[in-house]
């Protein structure tokens, strides 16, 4: 039943102290809204911190984008992608809204990165595989030459 009211308290029903809060895992926050919101939109304020860690800077020219081979290695190692928190962390610890849209973006970029390299190999493929079928062709034209001046 949604009446507008928001629940301070903890998930025994208990009361949740500023103080509470600021030793849990969530010291930065001041408060807890039991079970939830519901809500038509969420504007997340923009920090200096969003501005410095945005993750455009994949973008840029100096940036490694990780081999394909890393992060399976990765994934096959830890379970999950790099800079994004295990299952197990995410259930101890919750996770930040902002903190996860940044890691989801930047992986978000790197897969439109590794989609452009793809696309641009699969290009060089076709055209070598082009000319190999020219190749073919050629060598096709030479033994039936060589076949009819043997008769």
């Amino acid at each position: 039943n949604i009446d507008g009211t928001i629940v301070f308290g903890g998930e025994d029903g208990s009361n949740l102290s500023n103080e509470d809060i600021g030793n849990s895992y969530y010291p930065d926050f001041a408060l807890w809204v039991e079970e939830g919101i519901v809500t038509e939109d969420i504007v997340i304020a923009t920090t200096n911190q969003w501005a410095e860690t945005q993750p455009d800077y994949v973008f840029e020219a100096n940036y490694k984008l990780p081999k394909l081979q890393e992060v399976e290695t990765f994934i096959k190692e830890n379970g999950h992608l790099e800079g994004i928190p295990s299952k197990a962390e995410v259930a101890e610890k919750g996770w930040s809204l902002p903190k996860m849209d940044q890691q989801l973006l930047k992986k978000v970029e790197e897969l439109t990165l590794y989609t452009i390299e793809q696309e641009n190999q699969i290009k060089t493929l076709k055209k070598q595989l082009s000319q190999l079928k020219d190749v073919v062709s050629e060598i096709e034209l030479i033994k039936k030459a060589v076949s009819q001046n043997k008769d």
